[in-house]
């Protein structure tokens, strides 16, 4: 998929709704996700505007009972079952599947606070904002020490400031789905709204919050990490073969000597620091000379699960 540089699409209106149009589209992408996707429905559902949303999981490729849990729901939860794994894959079924209003795509491994989905979309339309997400909460009360440390770093990064999306959530107004008509089968999808629009048209609904399921100790968070980085370098990659210029504002990494002012920081810095030297030479390795698999933490999952 290739798309013009970003341009101002205030001129655009998306086509006018009708009474049957769903207030919000909700698309939940999951593989194997029996652990967590109740967790994720329950907390999507607890919104004033439950009735009127279009809940959508998308299942990829399950071996267990992800499909049979969300159907229990029923309305306005629907499944869209695929037998092929893989994201992209599956938002690109949902997205055909699904009205044109706001879509806001949701990791079955996150948890939002209660009317999430409507401060979503209210702060867009308050904002004339094309991407949204709530505000992202580290949730390290079962981390280990050095597994905390290296998360409250990484949460002072100003890629998490105002105009955040992405690291499990983010929503894509009709009008920004024109920059991104589909999605390509890419691990980091989620960069696409971050390259597409500028941070001035992303907005944070600041009265809500999503938590997203990171490992509890460290080296299974260096692993996810990992992943994640080799999805960065292949985002890049991608970037490259399409002919688009790296336009992610989450490239800055001065917020590491602002840090570094505090010495309540020092701490987590040595640690952290680092560890994201292995973290990037590690996943350079595995995109060059491994597999192409999805990393995830799986004993957080069977903790949620408990």
């Amino acid at each position: 998929m290739s798309t013009s540089p970003l341009q101002d699409p205030s001129p655009h209106e998306p086509r006018a709704q009708d009474p049957s149009t769903p207030y919000a589209v909700v698309i939940i992408p999951a593989h194997n996700e029996a652990g967590t996707i109740k967790h994720c429905l329950d907390a999507v559902l607890n919104d004033p505007n439950r009735d009127r949303l279009d809940v959508l999981v998308a299942t990829n490729g399950c071996t267990d009972n992800t499909a049979e849990l969300a159907e229990e729901y029923g309305a306005p939860v629907r499944v869209l079952d695929s037998p092929v794994a893989g994201k992209g894959a599956a938002l690109n079924m949902a997205l055909a599947a699904t009205p044109d209003v706001v879509r806001i795509y949701v990791d079955a491994d996150v948890v939002v606070s209660p009317g999430a989905m409507t401060e979503i979309v209210e702060t867009m339309k308050r904002t004339d904002a094309l991407a949204a997400a709530p505000k992202i909460v580290f949730d390290t009360s079962q981390s280990t020490l050095p597994a905390r440390l290296y998360l409250e770093t990484w949460a002072k990064a100003d890629y998490f400031t105002e105009g955040h999306v992405g690291t499990g959530l983010y929503a894509i107004s009709a009008v920004g789905h024109q920059q991104i008509p589909t999605f390509d089968d890419l691990f980091a999808e989620d960069l696409l709204p971050i390259q597409r629009f500028p941070r001035n048209r992303r907005a944070t609904a600041s009265n809500a919050t999503f938590r997203p399921l990171f490992p509890q100790n460290l080296r299974d968070l260096v692993k996810v990490q990992m992943r994640q980085q080799v999805g960065v370098i292949e985002f890049f990659e991608w970037l490259e073969e399409n002919g688009e210029a790296k336009s992610l504002d989450s490239l800055d990494k001065t917020w590491i000597r602002k840090l570094l002012r505090d010495p309540r920081n020092w701490a987590g810095v040595a640690l952290y620091t680092p560890l994201r030297v292995v973290i990037q030479v590690g996943a350079q390795w595995k995109r060059r000379y491994g597999t192409r698999t999805w990393t995830r933490d799986e004993t957080s999952r069977q903790s949620a699960a408990a």
